[in-house]
C-alpha cells in the first residue's frame, strides 16, 4: 500500500492526534512495543512497513520505512539532495548520526515540517512524521 503524507497533518488514514481504536478493531495494526523513553505504544501497520507510535491512545508520529508518499514521489530510497529539493526546505543544523546494526545513519530534523528523515549511503532509509507539536 502507499502512503501518502501531508506534513503536520497525515500519512495514509493515519492522522496524527486520533485514536489509534479503529485500526486496531479492523485489524490493520497491531501492538508490537512499548518505549521505555518516552512510554508510547508502538504498532505495526500495513505488513509492518509502517510503525505508528501513540501516546494515550493518540497517534502521535508514524515511521515509514517503505512507502512515503510527497507530491507523488515515494521518500524511501531516493538520494539526500532530492529529498531536500522536492520538500523545499533545508534541515534544521547538523545531521545526528546513529548507528544501526553497526552502520552509521544521519538524522536530518525538518522541524517545519514535522519530519525527520534518516540517511544512509546518501538514500533515505526511513521518514519519521509527526504533527510537530
Amino acid at each position: 500500500m502507499k502512503h501518502d503524507w501531508i506534513p503536520l497533518h497525515r500519512v495514509g488514514l493515519l492522522e496524527f492526534g486520533t485514536s489509534i481504536d479503529r485500526f486496531i478493531e479492523n485489524g490493520t495494526a497491531t501492538a508490537i512495543d512499548t518505549d521505555d523513553s518516552t512510554g508510547w505504544l508502538t504498532f505495526a501497520y500495513d505488513d509492518d512497513s509502517i510503525r505508528v507510535h501513540v501516546e494515550d491512545r493518540r497517534i502521535v508520529s508514524v515511521a515509514c520505512y517503505e512507502d512515503c508518499l510527497f507530491n507523488e514521489t515515494n521518500l524511501i530510497g531516493i538520494d539526500f539532495e532530492s529529498i531536500v529539493k522536492l520538500l523545499g526546505y533545508t534541515p534544521d543544523g547538523s545531521p545526528d548520526v546513529i548507528f544501526i546494526d553497526d552502520e552509521p545513519q544521519q538524522v536530518y530534523e525538518f522541524e517545519k515540517l514535522g519530519a525527520q528523515v534518516w540517511v544512509k549511503d546518501g538514500r533515505v532509509t526511513t521518514v519519521f512524521c509527526e504533527d510537530g507539536n
